[in-house]
């Protein structure tokens, strides 16, 4: 095997595991940066009606098509132009497909100060509560 197939081999797997699971392998939350949340914690939250900030990062035509239930949309390619939308008080939950933009966006609110920032492991493909349109 080449090593440009290795890499190949291990940028699938990497990218296989971190859809089935939520989790990457090459991002770490910076050390009392931002937590991870599962989609459960999430919905029980929601549930008691804690006032969270859900922040979705997918494509606005994404998440016009279904979006956790007020959750606001900043897509990830605006999201450093637009974090000052977000107040570093909030209850802050980073929503996108698996995770990753997430995992980019909550080191980055981390990184400025905001200290209560949670990623929902999984993103949508994790979600099965409640959708908005």
């Amino acid at each position: 095997m080449t090593m440009t197939s290795s890499r190949w081999v291990i940028a699938v797997l990497t990218a296989l595991f971190t859809f089935a699971t939520g989790c990457s392998l090459l991002s770490k939350p910076a050390a009392g940066g931002y937590a991870t949340i599962p989609p459960q914690e999430l919905q029980a939250r929601m549930d008691t009606g804690e006032k969270l900030v859900i922040v979705d990062l997918r494509e606005p035509e994404l998440f016009r098509a279904g979006h956790i239930p007020g959750a606001r949309n900043i897509p990830f390619e605006q999201f450093d132009a637009r974090m000052n939308e977000l107040k570093p008080d909030d209850d802050i939950v980073l929503v996108c497909h698996v995770g990753q933009m997430g995992d980019v966006s909550g080191s980055l609110l981390a990184e400025r100060g905001y200290p209560k920032v949670a990623n929902l492991a999984g993103g949508m493909t994790r979600w099965d509560g409640k959708l908005e349109k």
